[in-house]
């Protein structure tokens, strides 16, 4: 928030700089226009703020654009990438930004600051400068399962033939991981991979590709379902993933879908978890999610100067 008057003060100092010749009634008239156009909004005291927070971020990124190439790398992390209310801006100047050698260089300083938000901002990028900007990502010296997590947070294509990588591994939570992170993306590229991984020998593998495959619903991925469905169902773990699937399917309009879930057993339309699990570990409560604070992960970058 600013002052109404603290506002007017500087774009009149601004129209000066332009050399404006009618200074006081130009900011009269382009305070006023802002406020009738509801891009600025009066609050108590009269003082003034963007009338939705996606204006304020949209402004501050254009003018980020302009500015990131006069910065210095410590500047740059220490003054914006390190700071959350900045998160938002950063991405959206990444997707307005066109010079391949900034968006890099903002993609790396942001890894060395938060592997979690260097990731976020490698997909933010404009699709041809995401093959380096992924890369940045899948090339750090990290346990593989994080490595797969952080390939998701990318929401990339570019990221797809890593994470095929990670879904053969002969360890089933790099598998989990690897389909979690697939879901993310959403492409029609992860369709077949998914599918394949429904022949998973541990069960959350299939579950979590079963979701993933919910959030795409198209004619191939409903007659994998629908196929996935049709096989005997005297173990456990193919008659726990049918009842994922006829939980995912259960809400979409088709009369083939509906009569394939009709001759499913009762238990597998019900709401109530399974009575048992093959996986003892699915069962037991999640540990609680540590909050993400990148002044306290990296304080080199805090400014301590009074």
């Amino acid at each position: 928030m600013i002052s109404r008057k603290n506002a007017e003060d500087i774009l009149e100092q601004f129209l000066e700089k332009k050399g404006a010749s009618d200074r006081f009634f130009g900011v009269k008239k382009y305070v006023t226009g802002l406020l009738k156009h509801h891009l600025l909004q009066i609050e108590d005291d009269n003082e003034l703020e963007f009338h939705h927070q996606l204006i304020q971020e949209y402004y501050a990124a254009m003018r980020l654009k302009w500015m990131v190439s006069e910065l210095t790398d410590e500047e740059l992390q220490r003054d914006y990438l390190n700071l959350f209310e900045w998160t938002e801006a950063i991405a959206l100047m990444l997707g307005l930004l066109e010079d391949e050698e900034q968006v890099v260089r903002v993609v790396r300083l942001a890894l060395e600051v938060d592997w979690q938000l260097g990731a976020r901002l490698a997909g933010e990028v404009k699709r041809e400068f995401q093959e380096k900007t992924v890369a940045l990502v899948s090339n750090l010296y990290i346990p593989l399962n994080t490595k797969t997590s952080l390939l998701g947070k990318t929401c990339s294509e570019e990221a797809i033939s890593e994470l095929c990588i990670a879904l053969k591994s002969e360890y089933s939570w790099i598998r989990q991981s690897a389909v979690v992170a697939l879901g993310k993306i959403r492409s029609k590229l992860i369709v077949p991979v998914l599918i394949s991984a429904l022949n998973d020998e541990d069960f959350l593998v299939c579950h979590h590709a079963v979701v993933a495959l919910a959030q795409i619903l198209n004619e191939e991925v409903i007659s994998a379902l629908l196929n996935q469905l049709k096989k005997d169902q005297n173990n456990q773990h193919n008659e726990l993933l049918s009842e994922t699937i006829c939980r995912v399917l259960k809400d979409v309009q088709s009369e083939q879908i509906q009569e394939a879930i009709r001759k499913e057993p009762q238990r597998h339309r019900s709401r109530n978890p399974p009575r048992s699990h093959p996986n003892q570990f699915y069962r037991q409560k999640s540990p609680p999610q540590c909050s993400q604070t990148r002044r306290t992960r990296n304080p080199k970058y805090l400014d301590f100067r009074l």
